[in-house]
């Protein structure tokens, strides 16, 4: 205790100020969890409780003192006072065992923090010892005692052991407490964490949103922040990463309204961020988060080596996955110097060594690698049981050394023991796999890796026997990735989760298409080829599809109305703040308001807290209905053909590392061709769209012709008999105008129209997926009542980027005009929205009402990076509830009942690719929000081009009455006329058929 405070107490105790009065006023600042108040009062209590010998009172003022060390982060002080609550209690009480059970109680709680888990058990067994020998009969103290037993014995893997211990716990609450009383609370939150470590990420969510039930919950901040923290990491853990972000930004969001911040949560809090978005591949904004969870342990707890150790390790794998190998080094060598401070193991240390096996790995020092692995193994089998998943990645991590090392047969050895821990058997019912293994993310990570190696012995001079036994195993391995992936994604309420999922499931899907193709190739048996083709078609618009799939499925369900728009309600509430968000954080660094952003922050929370929560309520009313909302997906070749009208094709893509597959459905056939791709294909797609831009013909034939070769010739024979191509696009073809390749001289036919565009040979649209594809008679007509048509013009909202204004369109009005003149003629009702009439509010309104084609005549703004920014613009008007720009995050939550969107603007086509979804594009918002046909652009399209395209298209569209068709023929319109012939006047334009 500094010497100035004896004095001022000293002084104080002088003027007769009671010990009792000082007690009373700390006890009151602890209640308001002002603890340097509450200290400096219980200070000035001391000398009088010493004078008087007022033992009892000074143990409990002791230990006050550092309980409120504790809160405060001291543990040094801490500590201190601690032991002289017991060295007090021992040498001057005679019944001291309550007053020894507090302090061992508050002296494990000062361990388990600092992350000595095994001296902070012997120090909760020293308190239920005294407890138990003080004869108390509170079980609610027995209890808590149980609990925090077993929430040390869970920390170093003896889960056995912790379950006991917990479920005792429970067990005497349960006897003495309601479901809700505050004090299951902290029972709930140990259990929770238990069954996380256990792998059993459903039950632990469950029973920590328990905790968050709890009377009084609300109002202690700490232990709220504990479970928001908890939920958080489970949340990651399964590869929910939308609500894992969301509860550790809440985590974040209660530490900066407290008023006493405890400085060493609040690192861990940075720490688990940083944690999350390396998940997420989000490099450099984890690193943002480590350095500032080093900073707070750097400055507020310098000698908490174990969390600086781990941050620092963190760091460093951060820099392991830029490939910025000198600081993961480093960052790596001074966590290992801090470890090596501690005086006792802490579980951590072992993720230093596999780190440091990682690096050594990536820079092809192999045998570094594996005897850091080896070190790290050892070190964690000290002191977790053997299916600990901290163990299952380090058996992992030497099969992918071993396999790097082209030692197969020991790399399988390593991942079938992993399999075993994991309980993936390698032979089973497919539909009953999913439920049996544990830790489904890192299973699914472990059959891919098992797949590698088995491909990798189907490369080796084997029997043909052998070699169809291997690869047999490959697919079923495949198929049992489907269905895992299915099942955790069933887990999963919001989309980002979903595409992380998707993108990490390619090569799974390239590895069974792979095997399929082969297996046909050694036996001829066709049903390989329909294998291939699933896992082409499963690797693409799984969400899209899963979704398009629910809302058809809900149409006949019988849920009560008011649900359904309720849950709507809820997604458009989100996107709102999600959208907020983007914008806020895509601001230049000093422009971005950190409060507001928060604030933001809190409320999406909040939203996708009401929104999880209605859903586990409907999935527990309604499981008919909630199921409906997560559709199995089952492709079914047969459905296809009976679909396809019988003078049409679909060719579908699967781009592979170096080949591409592709697949021709037709007339009940279905052929499949495997073509090899060198590294210049992707350069060879760029320079072709490049030429059309730029109009350079002889890049433009040069590139065009070798697409040809290659994307069409293989199957030249399965189309000339055709009139109409749908492709099903994926990888680098995605944003190829197919229409504008140009026919070598040897494929051109009697149909052709001018010997030069494929468009003048077929008639071509796209689609996402082959089972999306809905034709039912040869020739479909539509029959067209109404048509609305949006055109600002020149009265558009700023541009949210640099509020600079856009440019006038002033050919939409004339294109908005031609259509209301054609309509008109063909007895066609044309809405009309024009100008300041063209109001994004408008729009929202009037896609509410049964119009045949909605038509937005705008532009549109690209963002690559962040494609939920991606938006089209409408007019600037006063007095509106809408802003005027569309974002494509709003699309998602809207119903349109067009058949026909025309997206008349620049780049409505382009976005992110995610593997295995496609291109995330404002073309594919519309798709979501329920328009079956969209005509999309691939890139910036004159005004005027557009105009005339347009006008070609609907005076075809009335007579034709049929979409591609009528697409078809305007373009051809536009090759016959000199001024309109180059393809980069017509082929930005597109037909996506749904």
């Amino acid at each position: 205790m500094p010497i100035f405070t004896f004095i001022i107490a000293g002084f104080l105790y002088s003027q007769s100020i009671s010990s009792n009065n000082y007690i009373q006023i700390g006890n009151e600042f602890q209640q308001s969890a002002n603890w340097d108040s509450a200290n400096y009062y219980y200070y000035l209590a001391l000398p009088e409780l010493i004078q008087k010998n007022e033992f009892e009172e000074l143990v409990h003022t002791y230990r006050s003192i550092g309980n409120d060390y504790i809160r405060l982060g001291k543990n040094d002080s801490a500590l201190y006072y601690i032991s002289l609550s017991i060295n007090t209690a021992k040498s001057k009480l005679n019944e001291p065992d309550i007053a020894l059970m507090k302090a061992y109680n508050s002296q494990a709680s000062i361990y388990g923090s600092q992350g000595d888990y095994l001296k902070s058990a012997d120090y909760f067994k020293l308190a239920l010892h005294h407890h138990l020998l003080s004869h108390s009969d509170k079980k609610s103290l027995t209890a808590k005692l149980y609990n925090n037993i077993g929430t040390i014995y869970n920390f170093i893997g003896e889960m056995d052991s912790a379950i006991v211990y917990l479920e005792q716990a429970l067990k005497l609450k349960s006897e003495i407490y309601t479901t809700e009383d505050k004090n299951l609370s902290s029972t709930y939150n140990n259990l929770g964490i238990l069954y996380f470590n256990r792998g059993y990420y459903s039950d632990a969510i469950t029973i920590l949103k328990l905790a968050l039930k709890t009377d009084g919950i609300e109002d202690n901040t700490p232990d709220l922040i504990k479970i928001y923290h908890n939920l958080g990491m489970v949340s990651k853990a399964k590869g929910d990463l939308d609500m894992a972000e969301s509860y550790l930004l809440k985590e974040l969001y209660l530490y900066n309204e407290s008023i006493n911040v405890n400085r060493t949560h609040l690192a861990l809090n940075y720490n688990s961020l940083g944690n999350l978005y390396n998940k997420m591949g989000k490099f450099n904004t984890a690193l943002v988060q480590y350095k500032s969870s080093l900073k707070l342990l750097e400055n507020h707890d310098p000698e908490n080596y174990v969390h600086i150790a781990l941050v620092l390790n963190n760091m460093g794998n951060i820099h392991l996955n830029l490939e910025e190998y000198i600081n993961a080094e480093s960052a790596f060598s001074k966590s290992l110097h801090y470890y090596e401070k501690l005086d006792f193991n802490d579980p951590k240390k072992g993720l230093l060594y596999s780190n440091m096996g990682k690096m050594y790995r990536k820079q092809s020092n192999y045998n570094m690698a594996l005897q850091y692995y080896h070190q790290s193994l050892n070190y964690y089998s000290l002191i977790y049981e053997k299916t600990h998943p901290s163990i299952l990645e380090n058996y992992i991590d030497i099969g992918l050394t071993l396999l790097d090392q082209k030692e197969i047969d020991s790399s399988l050895f390593y991942f079938d023991e992993a399999s075993v821990m994991l309980h993936i058997p390698a032979a089973i019912e497919l539909d009953d796999a999913s439920q049996q293994i544990k830790h489904k993310d890192m299973g699914l990570s472990l059959i891919h890796h098992q797949t590698t190696a088995i491909l990798k012995k189907t490369e080796i001079p084997i029997s043909t026997e052998k070699e169809i036994n291997l690869l047999n195993q490959i697919l079923l391995k495949c198929e049992m990735s489907v269905r895992l992936i299915q099942d955790i994604r069933k887990s999963f309420l919001f989309t980002q989760s979903k595409y992380l999922l998707s993108e990490t499931m390619q090569d799974i899907y390239a590895k069974g298409i792979h095997s399929a193709y082969r297996l046909f190739e050694l036996t001829g048996q066709k049903k390989y080829r329909v294998s291939a083709l699933r896992f082409s078609e499963y690797s693409r618009a799984s969400i899209f599809r899963e979704s398009l799939a629910a809302s058809e499925n809900i149409r006949y369900s019988n849920i009560p109305e008011e649900i359904f728009h309720k849950i709507e309600r809820m997604k458009a509430d989100i996107s709102y703040f999600q959208n907020e968000i983007n914008l806020e954080e895509g601001k230049p660094a000093p422009e971005i308001n950190s409060k507001y952003l928060a604030q933001l922050q809190d409320s999406r929370f909040k939203m996708m807290s009401r929104y999880d929560e209605f859903m586990q309520s409907i999935k527990r009313d309604y499981p008919d209905f909630y199921n409906l909302l997560n559709p199995e997906r089952e492709f079914k070749l047969e459905a296809v053909y009976n679909r396809l009208i019988f003078d049409e094709v679909i060719i579908e893509y699967f781009q592979g590392e170096s080949e591409i597959y592709i697949f021709c459905i037709s007339n009940f056939n279905l052929t499949l061709k495997k073509i090899p791709l060198t590294s210049e294909f992707d350069q060879l797609v760029n320079d072709f769209i490049t030429s059309i831009k730029k109009i350079n013909h002889s890049q433009f034939y040069d590139s065009g012709l070798k697409l040809y070769d290659i994307l069409l010739l293989p199957v030249s024979k399965e189309i000339n008999t055709k009139n109409k191509i749908t492709f099903i696009l994926g990888g680098t073809v995605s944003t190829l105008p197919f229409e504008a390749l140009p026919i070598p001289l040897s494929q051109i036919n009697s149909k052709s129209t001018g010997n030069q565009f494929l468009l003048e040979q077929f008639e071509i649209s796209y689609s996402l997926t082959a089972e999306r594809i809905e034709r039912k008679t040869p020739d479909p007509e539509i029959d067209f009542t109404q048509i609305a048509v949006f055109a600002p013009v020149n009265n558009f909202t700023a541009n949210f980027e640099n509020n600079a204004p856009f440019m006038e369109l002033n050919y939409t009005l004339n294109e908005a005009q031609s259509i209301a003149s054609m309509g008109e003629e063909f007895n066609i009702e044309t809405n009309l929205f024009l100008e300041s009439h063209a109001t994004e509010e408008n729009f929202k309104n009037e896609i509410q009402k049964k119009y045949n084609i909605f038509h937005i005549a705008t532009h549109g703004y690209l963002n690559e990076f962040s494609p939920d920014l991606s938006a089209l613009y409408f007019s600037n008007h006063e007095n509106q509830k809408e802003d005027g720009i569309l974002f494509s995050t709003e699309l998602y939550n809207l119903n349109i009942l067009a058949d026909l969107t025309v997206l008349s603007g620049c780049e409505t086509g382009l976005g992110k690719m995610v593997n295995g979804e496609g291109i995330l594009s404002l073309s594919r918002g519309f798709s979501y929000a329920g328009s079956k046909n969209i005509i999309y652009t691939l890139w910036k399209v004159s005004d005027k081009a557009s105009f005339t395209l347009m006008e070609h298209f609907y005076e075809q569209l009335f007579k034709e009455k049929n979409y591609s068709k009528a697409l078809r023929n305007a373009k051809l319109l536009m090759i016959s006329k000199e001024e309109t012939s180059l393809p980069r006047f017509w082929s930005g334009y597109v037909l996506m058929e749904n």
